[in-house]
């Protein structure tokens, strides 16, 4: 992501009300009623395969190695109303007869039964009872083993899984432990950096069936989108009181915990699960066997909707960049080990340096700026970091009134104590070949100077230098560090061919009266420069390594300065107007498709956003970037282009 506009579902709040009352009735749709369902009939091996019931509802996975021959599994849905009379009074819910009976397995069959829906009629509420599934015949049965009530929030899907070793008679009872009622309930979204509360709420309106008292465990896991209180993190977490007695005294209880989105904008689950330890079940009528002390488990799959900084996914939203003014540029990290995550997008900003920081890793998702750094006493134009393709190792390389290179920590954005400082001012930095893993490019003192990695594979920068004849204003340069276009103090295109022993410079044309800024992708040759005071863009084409060729130029929105090139997308924004201009060029009829000038869409409290720099942050969401001059921050547009 990107910025992942995806909805994220957000942390919901749980609160889990269990009532126990003796055939307490139906929670939601959990009982299908007798539907007939037929016979089916499978032949399964050695190798293992599924058995599905008639009525799709019973499903039993057999694994690999468990028959030592083959076997014609049936399954037959029996009308629970035809049991003996103990196992209606307690309310069945479905019946399976799995034959051929008392066939024995060598290790544990799964079993699947769909016992109905959840209540969804009111948003963010969830219930279930506390179902059981019993295996016998007439009234001799023991409990499913590694029983487990599942709950999918998203679909309102409740099944109700465990394992067997044996063949025999399944009885789905809905209320056999005088029915639990667990209640789930959530706020329906998250904003960033805000904290949500997964709490529970165990109500016991009376349990005579229980033999013992019963400890509740409950704990939390997490793919990392949604972060859990770490003093939760320890599992199994003793719920509050500790256990259940038997008593027909209500009883309850209560506990929480915190959670927050670790990546606003995304979609997650989290599961939340309650053990119901040592459970022991007496007055049944039923003659229960391998019933002292066994577990139920409640699996509560959790949706969250974490939303973006925006409030709303898809919609353009600003993020304040605080410990920095006067931003000049935001440029999307690209590198492809530490930093570069689709589903986390970073931009680098850099701006003036206050004494505190001149340059910060913002995250799109959060909204959060980090690492504020490098208050060297000047002001930053760009901010690029490269990595070496073959150790992993990146830089930081800064232009401004004065040029920082320096090697980042692993995995951070922390400089080692040695850094490079340059004291000569640069306006202008950009990717060799716009490749992060080759180097930087910046205009030099009449040089086109170049920050590489050596080719050793030692991981450190080599400074270079294609000498010209003129000091640049902006510059690209091929991949083979042996072409180069650039502008000159006087608005010229420039093409530099540095093959032989003294490059050759041929100029190929004016651009302008204000030349600013050059870009260049060479994966379609599309290439452009802005002119500040002509509010125009030119267009070029190059391949790298013969003269280029211009083409057409665009105007755009007042004071065009920063650009950026996406194949055949250009994007650069007006610095007097408050505006960003997106051009659609066709590199094979060499020709501008479409111009589309629009305001920035971002209140400004009365100041000017001055937006200086346009990039596009190369997501699924077709997301770009503004950097805004005049007020701060930064401007972030899902869905700019089609």
């Amino acid at each position: 992501m990107i910025h992942t506009f995806l909805r994220l579902r957000l942390i919901r709040i749980v609160t889990l009300s269990i009532s126990i009352s003796l055939l307490a009735g139906c929670h939601g749709n959990d009982s299908h009623g007798f539907l007939g369902g037929g016979s089916v009939t499978t032949s399964i091996g050695p190798a293992g395969g599924q058995v599905v019931s008639g009525d799709g509802l019973l499903i039993l996975d057999i694994p690999a190695g468990a028959l030592p021959q083959v076997e014609d599994i049936t399954i037959d849905a029996v009308d629970p109303a035809t049991l003996d009379p103990a196992v209606v009074a307690l309310a069945p819910t479905v019946a399976y007869r799995m034959s051929p009976d008392g066939l024995t397995f060598a290790m544990p069959v799964g079993v699947t039964l769909d016992i109905g829906t959840v209540d969804t009629s009111t948003p963010g509420t969830r219930s279930t009872g506390l179902e059981f599934a019993l295996l016998g015949s007439g009234i001799d049965f023991e409990p499913l083993g590694n029983m487990a009530v599942n709950i999918q929030e998203s679909t309102g899907k409740k099944t109700l899984t465990g394992d067997l070793s044996h063949f025999s008679l399944i009885v789905a009872l809905g209320s056999l432990a005088a029915g639990v009622d667990m209640t789930v309930t959530h706020p329906p979204t998250l904003p960033p950096n805000i904290t949500g509360i997964v709490s529970a709420t165990i109500d016991v309106a009376g349990l005579n069936m229980l033999g013992s008292s019963m400890p509740v465990n409950w704990f939390a896991t997490s793919d990392g989108v949604i972060v859990i209180d770490p003093s939760f993190a320890v599992s199994p977490h003793i719920f509050s009181p500790p256990g259940i007695t038997p008593s027909a005294t209500p009883q309850q209880g209560s506990d929480s915990f915190t959670v927050t989105c670790a990546a606003p904008g995304s979609d997650d689950e989290t599961s939340v699960t309650f053990v119901f330890q040592n459970l022991m079940l007496t007055g049944t009528g039923l003659n229960l066997t391998n019933t002292s002390g066994f577990p139920i488990f409640f699996n509560f799959a959790l949706a969250f909707d974490c939303l973006p900084p925006s409030g709303n996914p898809g919609q353009p939203f600003k993020i304040s960049v605080t410990g920095m003014t006067a931003i000049e540029s935001a440029t999307p990290v690209r590198t492809k080990f530490s930093f570069f995550d689709p589903a986390n997008p970073q931009v680098i900003v850099a701006g003036q340096s206050q004494g505190t920081a001149a340059v910060a890793r913002v995250d799109i998702n959060s909204g959060q700026t980090a690492d504020l750094q490098f208050g060297f006493g000047s002001n930053a134009f760009d901010a690029l970091v490269t990595q070496d393709p073959t150790t992993g190792t990146e830089a930081l390389v800064l232009s401004g009134s004065q040029v920082l290179t320096g090697i980042l920590q692993t995995g951070t954005f922390q400089l080692f104590p040695f850094v490079q400082l340059n004291m000569t001012p640069r306006t202008d930095a950009t990717l060799i070949a716009d490749d992060p893993t080759v180097g930087i490019a910046l205009p030099g003192i009449n040089a086109i100077d170049l920050k590489t990695w050596d080719s050793g594979g030692g991981g450190f920068i080599v400074d270079s230098a294609i000498p010209i004849s003129f000091f640049p204003e902006t510059v690209a340069v091929n991949q083979n560090l042996d072409h180069a276009l650039a502008i000159n103090g006087f608005n010229e295109l420039i093409d530099i061919n540095a093959k032989g022993p003294s490059p050759i410079e041929t100029t190929i044309q004016s651009l302008g009266t204000n030349s600013r800024r050059m870009r260049w992708d060479p994966t379609t040759g599309v290439g452009g420069v802005t002119d500040f005071s002509d509010n125009t863009l030119t267009i070029f084409e190059w391949d790298g390594n013969s003269l280029p060729v211009v083409h057409a130029t665009a105007v755009v929105g007042s004071g065009p300065v920063g650009l950026d090139i996406l194949g055949n997308l250009i994007v650069c924004a007006g610095f007097n107007d408050d505006t960003w201009t997106l051009i659609d060029y066709d590199p094979v009829a060499h020709s501008i498709v479409s111009v589309q000038t629009n305001p920035a869409p971002f209140t400004t409290g009365g100041n000017a956003l001055q937006p200086g720099h346009a990039s596009f942050l190369r997501d699924s969401q077709k997301t770009v970037i503004l950097s805004f001059f005049g007020d701060d921050s930064i401007g972030v547009i899902p869905g700019a282009f089609p």
